[in-house]
């Protein structure tokens, strides 16, 4: 009850600041409708990547580079400064990243494909009202009908990732993480599970998120993000 109380709070709070003050875009401050984050400008200079990458020997959908500040900005106020709407645009700029390198040729019809999305940890949930990596997976499942599901738990926080720059430490950082949910039953074997998070930078959480997934016999792992470095 707690939960929803401070949801429908925050989501309030949030449209009431929508309407007392004027809509400027998040990168270059021109002035944009109450409903928009970016400029038409600013939305359109964003570079969409025309194929898939690769993690180690995973394929990883990056949409954009982070290094894009119309996106970089994006992301930062839907993660620190808790703007949950900001979710549409990134997952609308994945969603055409995923049209534009073939996403579909890599599924494979008669296997079931289930996206993940990389959980945080409880707490930071909580303060938060969200996990963005969750919002982005249903905004995106719903768009190309896959079923979303929470396989995974945060067992323990850690330091943010971005933080660290030595690749060992991070691998260190992330180390038994996370753990199978009670939802993973739901996931037969030999399906295909999409991995989702905001940001790639070096994949260590990923590859971390992927081991932790390895019992349940997947026939393929697929990692997809927003950005990545």
């Amino acid at each position: 009850m707690y939960k929803k109380f401070l949801k429908i709070f925050n989501n309030a709070y949030r449209d009431i600041l929508d309407v007392i003050i004027p809509g400027l875009c998040i990168n270059c401050k021109a002035e944009v409708s109450d409903s928009e984050l970016l400029c038409a400008q600013c939305h359109e200079s964003i570079i969409i990547r025309k194929s898939p990458r690769h993690v180690g020997s995973r394929l990883l959908f990056a949409a954009t580079d982070y290094r894009d500040s119309a996106i970089r900005n994006l992301v930062k106020i839907m993660k620190y400064e808790r703007v949950w709407k900001a979710g549409k645009p990134i997952a609308g700029i994945i969603l055409k990243h995923l049209e534009i390198a073939g996403f579909k040729k890599v599924l494979l019809e008669k296997n079931k494909v289930f996206i993940v999305p990389v959980p945080i940890h409880f707490f930071k949930k909580w303060s938060r009202g969200f996990n963005q990596s969750e919002v982005l997976a249903n905004i995106i499942g719903h768009n190309l009908k896959i079923q979303v599901t929470l396989a995974l738990n945060r067992r323990k926080w850690t330091p943010p990732q971005n933080n660290i720059t030595d690749d060992e430490i991070r691998a260190l950082n992330i180390q038994k993480c996370f753990a199978l949910s009670k939802n993973a039953k739901s996931i037969p074997p030999n399906s295909v599970i999409i991995l989702l998070d905001d940001i790639v930078t070096s994949g260590e959480t990923m590859k971390e998120a992927a081991k932790t997934l390895k019992p349940l016999r997947p026939l393929k792992i697929i990692f997809m993000s927003a950005v990545s470095s």
